[in-house]
């Protein structure tokens, strides 16, 4: 078996416990820690979750990118254009359209003029737009 193989078949292994992994971050949040306190396995895990996978997903998840952006691939100039090419189509253009949605979606809860359609009636000056906020 080639080397390469083997590495793409590890990749293919992987995917659905880091689904699970990728799942698990995002719908873990810090009250758990509070409501799992009483019950000394849940707590555990918990710690595990909060202390392991939060603060090793961003570099182990850019680790495994970059890894699998050069594997199987005979590298040269054009291909490596190519590769930065798909790359933007599939993660800058929907970053920028993202954020262009929340930036609008910001302003029109905070625009006074726009004001009048909501319950919560709130200008910029009340929003906490700071980078560690939570909204």
């Amino acid at each position: 078996m080639d080397r390469n193989d083997l590495r793409s078949q590890s990749l293919d292994l992987l995917r659905f416990p880091l689904a699970i992994v990728v799942m698990t971050i995002h719908v873990w949040f810090p009250g758990v820690a509070d409501a799992t306190a009483d019950v000394p396995a849940l707590n555990a895990l918990s710690g595990l979750v909060a202390g392991l996978l939060w603060d090793q997903s961003v570099p182990v998840y850019f680790f495994i990118s970059g890894f699998v952006f050069f594997l199987n691939v005979d590298m040269s100039a054009a291909t490596y254009r190519r590769k930065l090419r798909n790359r933007m189509k599939s993660l800058l253009i929907p970053y920028i359209i993202w954020n262009t949605l929340a930036i609008a979606m910001l302003l029109l809860f905070a625009l006074p003029c726009l004001g009048f359609l909501f319950a919560d009636q709130r200008t910029l000056a009340d929003m906490d737009l700071s980078a560690g906020a939570v909204a």
